[in-house]
């Protein structure tokens, strides 16, 4: 296991999420600064895929001390049923943080700011990385359990855990398409005041949140998230509950923010 082998690494990550939460003001000192400055954009989703991919290395060669192996595979584990813990376990949290990283680096290459300046580009492309570095400490500190990353001391003879359904990966897609377009969102509307050029992307943010927004609070409410047993113990899925963060911030960013924003511009 790379996190539990290499004691720096998940404390690298954390560090370089929480550079990326000050991206704006690393921006210009960072900019003549070539490898220091790639060094900068790039760790976090590096670091990110270099946990996925040691964790699907472990999953595929049932690595008997990887915790998802003890627990949720044990040894005789068919192919198909490894893919699916991947996709579904930690490893769908590890993608998903990674996606956004990604996101926020091409965020200039976006269809709407093709015809936008370099400094809009550059402008959105800070923002967006400090709004995926905030909320990577968020993700890191609630759904990074050092469990997740220790290997197993005595494995039991025989999986104790159930595996997650598919519904789950879903959710957690359908939560990081949230977080992509609520940073779309906010940052567009800090810049569009001063210029029209996030103009679009602003509107294509919001109508895209809309939808997204309609089906994850549907899957919301289908959960247990509205059973008194839940509220009782919400650390019992924290998954639900950093769902819940999102969906509310994305509907926040959506409505009351957006809408004060165009408000303000009429």
């Amino acid at each position: 296991m790379l996190a539990s082998s290499v004691p720096w690494y998940l404390p690298a990550l954390f560090l370089s999420c929480l550079l990326w939460a000050f991206s704006v003001q690393l921006k210009e000192p960072l900019r003549e600064r070539g490898v220091l400055r790639r060094l900068f954009m790039w760790a976090p989703p590096v670091l990110t895929a270099g946990l996925l991919l040691s964790r699907a290395a472990d999953l595929f060669s049932l690595n008997a001390d990887h915790p998802e192996v003890a627990l949720m595979l044990g040894q005789g584990a068919d192919l198909g049923l490894r893919f699916k813990v991947l996709m579904t376990g930690q490893g769908a949290v590890e993608g998903a943080l990674c996606s956004l990283f990604v996101f926020s680096i091409l965020s200039p290459r976006l269809p709407s700011l093709r015809a936008a300046s370099i400094e809009t580009a550059s402008f959105v492309q800070s923002r967006m990385m400090a709004h995926a570095g905030w909320w990577g400490l968020v993700v890191l500190m609630l759904l990074f359990e050092p469990s997740a990353y220790q290997p197993v001391e005595v494995p039991p003879d025989a999986p104790t855990v159930a595996t997650n359904g598919w519904s789950s990966l879903a959710l957690i897609a359908a939560t990081t398409l949230l977080l992509m377009m609520a940073g779309e969102t906010l940052t567009s509307t800090a810049h569009v005041a001063s210029s029209g050029e996030t103009q679009r992307l602003l509107h294509r943010a919001v109508l895209k949140t809309l939808v997204t927004l309609v089906v994850v609070w549907i899957a919301l409410l289908q959960s247990d998230l509205f059973t008194s047993t839940w509220w009782a113990r919400p650390r019992t899925d924290v998954r639900l509950a950093v769902a819940l963060l999102i969906t509310v911030h994305a509907t926040l960013m959506t409505t009351v923010h957006a809408f004060s924003t165009a408000a303000e511009g009429l």
